[in-house]
């Protein structure tokens, strides 16, 4: 499918099914606008869709999802592709996903952005209304989300290598929890207005290195890095925020936060401990 420019009409704030249902090996959109959607591209959840490939598409006001990909064996690619929530629309903001992520052998997403939706990009085992379960196997690069609630969301056994990007956000930027993700980000903007920026709850490893975490506005006191369970390497970066830079709880499991540039205006670079948890090596202001 190629070069459409779809309109949907009637009511948008009900459930009306996809714009593009995908059911089969092999299928390719590009240079397509979907507008006002309840769901944009969705996979069927129930076949294999490998080697799927999107890209040059532009959905304006999804009020659910923006793209669904799940059952891919293998190698799918997503890339640049904008989900934009105009208005913002209420229903989006507050409800939807931008890249929704299930079950995926090595899936590579390049230049794909968010704005505006409740969650930019979400990874998860298990997904209403959807027969195949299981994690995704993936990369993304360069990929952007901005006026969010919550930037990247990893919840359950997946394995995601992130490389570059700006995450940009009114709640978390980085988002790990469940059992069994193994998460590496490197060389990212992770910003936050009014909550930590990264927030590390599960998981079997979550490594940070070389971004910058922020958590720039002064009337809220979250830290900018919350680190609760699983185990975390977190390393060369360069945190600033009004709060605490970093806040270790006694459920973390085990961590190395070493070489971090931490300026926290006044309030401490790191509190909280755990006993396996080794903090070294930082540098305040």
């Amino acid at each position: 499918m190629r070069g459409l420019d779809i309109t949907r009409v009637g009511s948008h704030d009900e459930p009306n099914g996809p714009t593009v249902l995908i059911s089969g090996i092999g299928c390719y959109v590009s240079n397509c606008r979907l507008r006002y959607p309840w769901d944009g591209i969705i996979t069927d959840g129930k076949s294999n869709v490998g080697r799927l490939n999107i890209e040059n598409v532009f959905i304006v006001s999804p009020r659910n999802v923006g793209v669904r990909v799940t059952g891919t064996w293998d190698v799918p690619r997503l890339g640049n592709i904008e989900v934009w929530n105009m208005g913002p629309v209420p229903r989006g903001l507050e409800r939807g996903v931008g890249f929704l992520l299930g079950k995926n052998d090595l899936i590579r997403l390049t230049d794909c952005f968010v704005f505006a939706m409740q969650t930019g990009f979400l990874l998860e085992d298990k997904i209403e209304g959807c027969e195949i379960e299981g994690g995704t196997w993936g990369t993304m690069a360069n990929c952007a989300t901005d006026y969010c609630s919550r930037g990247l969301v990893v919840r359950g056994s997946h394995t995601l290598s992130v490389s570059g990007g700006t995450f940009w956000e009114h709640h978390e930027s980085l988002l790990v929890e469940g059992e069994g993700a193994r998460v590496r980000l490197a060389g990212a903007e992770l910003k936050s207005n009014g909550a930590p920026a990264v927030v590390v709850r599960g998981g079997d490893h979550t490594v940070v290195t070389g971004c910058s975490i922020l958590r720039p506005m002064e009337e809220y006191d979250a830290p900018a890095v919350l680190f609760e369970g699983g185990r975390l390497l977190l390393s060369d970066n360069v945190i600033d925020g009004f709060g605490v830079g970093i806040r270790i709880g006694a459920g973390a499991q085990s961590g190395l936060i070493r070489g971090n540039l931490i300026d926290s205006h006044g309030k401490p670079s790191v509190d909280g401990q755990a006993p396996r948890v080794t903090v070294d090596g930082n540098v305040s202001g």
